[in-house]
């Protein structure tokens, strides 16, 4: 199943939030412009978490909440879904995080997350990119370079199980968004193009950006 990064698509949250019995209940933890679009789930309480909050978050029926995802003033057990979009490969101490976020499920609540390929061609190409022109952190705040299985060690170590993963592949939307070379996206589509031929040619992953993963607390 081939997934462009972005938004989480509105079907993967519907099969989660239509659980019989389910209250509806989500966090979307780092939520940064919104996950997902939150008007598409009005039967939905979505509690959106971030160090800042945009206007165009607290107009998308959310509750904002400003504070750090490391110790969160929320009740224990209280989400049936907690979603980490993009957010894991920016943060210190990862396990931390996902500590915090299995607290604040209920038995047996589900932890959408998704990655970055740590070592892959697209996470070189952003690090590298940002780091030749001195834009802001090393890497541009990609700290933590997560393969599949260290992932998964950490996530079952922490107390989760893996219930679904498929790959995400790149749309390369940093190239025209970056802030000093903008003329680099004229090559976003070609790079779309080549890499997923190579891949198709030879069984590669130049095209993958990471992951995404469907755990359940234990």
């Amino acid at each position: 199943m081939e997934q462009i990064i972005g938004t989480i698509p509105s079907r993967t949250l519907s099969l989660l939030l239509d659980f019989p019995g389910w209250s509806g209940r989500v966090l979307d933890l780092g939520c940064g412009n919104g996950s997902f679009d939150y008007r598409a789930f009005p039967h939905a309480s979505v509690v959106a978490v971030d160090r800042t909050l945009t206007d165009g978050v607290m107009s998308k029926h959310a509750t904002g909440i400003v504070a750090e995802s490391r110790t969160l003033p929320l009740k224990s057990g209280r989400f049936d879904v907690v979603v980490m979009n993009h957010v894991l490969e920016h943060l210190p101490q990862p396990e931390i995080i996902l500590s915090e976020a299995r607290r604040l499920l209920h038995d047996r609540g589900f932890l959408y997350v998704s990655i970055p390929n740590g070592r892959g061609f697209d996470d070189w190409l952003y690090r590298s990119l940002y780091s030749l022109c001195g834009f802001g952190k090393a890497g541009h705040g990609h700290i933590n370079r997560f393969t599949f299985d260290s992932f998964l060690k950490l996530s079952s170590d922490i107390g989760f199980e893996i219930v679904y993963y498929c790959d995400w592949f790149s749309a390369f939307s940093y190239l025209p968004d970056h802030p000093r070379w903008s003329w680099l996206g004229w090559l976003q589509k070609p790079f779309i193009e080549i890499t997923r031929f190579i891949d198709g040619m030879f069984n590669s992953d130049f095209s993958r950006y990471g992951w995404m993963f469907l755990l359940q607390k234990r």
